[in-house]
């Protein structure tokens, strides 16, 4: 992964994905097996993903192929401040700064 430019942070979450499917009883060579292992996990919709993206790369450094599982990735709405705690932040350094000065 490392000639195809990949970042060695990818490269590690790779070699952890396909450690803890093997842990949790996975045979990396058989995608049926996969799929069951995959299945049975409690995994929110990305990492599920992040689980089916970095096997398909095992594969395909592998020479082989799999129809992969679905998994449909649902947006988290972010956490967006009330006017009011934003005006109680401003504040809060606004003071800070007066006493450090």
């Amino acid at each position: 992964m490392k000639k195809q430019g990949y970042a060695e942070a990818t490269i590690k979450l790779n070699y952890t994905v396909l450690k803890v499917l093997m842990d949790r009883g996975a045979n990396l060579v058989d995608s049926e097996i996969v799929k069951e292992v995959i299945a049975r996990q409690s995994w929110s919709q990305n990492r599920r993903r992040i689980v089916i993206t970095s096997y398909s790369k095992f594969l395909e450094f592998q020479g082989l192929t799999w129809n992969p599982t679905r998994s449909k990735v649902t947006r988290k709405i972010p956490f967006i401040s009330i006017e009011q705690e934003l005006d109680d932040l401003i504040e809060l350094y606004a003071d800070k700064k007066k006493e450090s000065s």
